[in-house]
């Protein structure tokens, strides 16, 4: 997910200079009677990134003013804003997401409409390598880590609350004990080199939010979806910057399972049914090469490592299965995760599925 989605515009605040004797106007216009108050979201204390709602109510000679537009901008700190402009609703409120930026101390968000201003402040620390930290209603989890690798989940979660409307379209199916695996990843990882990886955890329900699609799919138009999935890009974004500033490249492991007729371990390297049916010989290796093979190893060692990979992934049983079927469609790009700042090959993939009862393994390089 490329780190640049919000757009924080600093729009200059104007007053009209001539107000007509019966003091009225249109529903965006500038009227000395309109005021801007805060009403929550000031003065609070959270790390890096979480996303707070600050919320305003805009009134007009004393009396709620609804459907005109009140703008956000970050005046400092480097955080961002889920939506720059938002429109009052018929109590004349309104409310966005900011994100607090990685920077101590306080920061500041600034409301505006009409020449008034309300001005909002918090203060943002640090957060502790092991400990979760949760955005708004505990939709999002969370930990932040020491090692160079990221560990996503982004299907498992069970919430289902009423203030977001069920997705109807796009896939809904839940990756079930794909969480449990997440964590039980971070603490083998964790027992193996004593340092913890970064984990962003999705817990709301995949017909909820799907946090692995762009916005227009992954929320369906529901204010608070998008919330969490911006939430949770901006906690894997701050991940991958920590990492690239301190290793320079890191892994991102994004944690999935399916549900396939067939229960076997499917694995693709961004290969199509065709390459993965030839032999080795004739393996065609270009993409695999160029992205996720290492150096001096031919394209069937890559592929299967060892005489016991090789009878697990290419066939089960071998004489059966010595091939994905050709009406099958094999693994060969979906939406990232996350996207390098700047322009770089495509990033690299290894991807490994089972079914229900197992678990799947997908994995990108895109830090550089």
């Amino acid at each position: 997910m490329v780190s640049q989605r919000f757009f924080v515009l600093a729009a200059p605040a104007f007053l009209l200079s001539v107000v007509p004797a019966c003091n009225s106007s249109g529903p965006n216009e500038p009227n000395r009677g309109v005021t801007i108050e805060k009403v929550s979201g000031d003065k609070i204390s959270v790390v890096f990134g979480t996303g707070i709602t600050p919320t305003v109510r805009v009134q007009r000679d004393g009396e709620p003013e609804a459907g005109v537009n009140v703008k956000f901008s970050v005046v400092s700190g480097g955080g961002t804003v889920a939506n720059w402009e938002v429109r009052t609703d018929e109590n004349g409120v309104a409310s966005t997401l900011w994100l607090l930026g990685a920077t101590t101390g306080n920061q500041v968000l600034r409301a505006s409409l009409a020449g008034e201003s309300a001005y909002f402040t918090a203060t943002a620390a640090v957060p502790q390598v092991g400990t979760s930290y949760f955005g708004r209603n505990n939709y999002v989890e969370y930990i932040p880590g020491e090692l160079p690798i990221i560990l996503s989940s982004p299907h498992d979660g069970p919430l289902t609350p009423s203030e977001i409307p069920d997705r109807t379209w796009g896939t809904t199916g839940r990756d079930l004990n794909t969480m449990d695996l997440t964590r039980r990843i971070a603490s083998a990882l964790q027992r193996l080199t004593g340092k913890r990886p970064y984990v962003a955890i999705n817990h709301l329900r995949r017909i909820k939010l799907d946090p692995n699609r762009e916005i227009v799919e992954a929320a369906q138009g529901s204010r608070y979806s998008e919330f969490a999935w911006h939430q949770y890009h901006t906690w894997i974004d701050m991940a991958r910057d920590e990492i690239t500033k301190k290793y320079g490249t890191g892994l991102l492991l994004d944690i999935h399972g399916h549900s396939h007729e067939i229960k076997r371990v499917e694995v693709g390297y961004m290969l199509n049914s065709s390459d993965l049916n030839r032999s080795d010989s004739q393996l065609d290796v270009t993409r695999l090469r160029s992205d996720t093979k290492a150096p001096g190893i031919d394209g069937s060692r890559a592929l299967f490592a060892s005489p016991s990979r090789a009878r697990v992934t290419r066939s089960h049983p071998p004489t059966k299965h010595p091939g994905p079927p050709p009406c099958r469609t094999s693994i060969s790009k979906e939406y990232g995760t996350i996207e390098p700042k700047t322009p770089a090959p495509s990033p690299r993939m290894l991807e490994i599925r089972t079914g229900p009862e197992g678990w799947k393994l997908s994995a990108r390089s895109a830090f550089t």
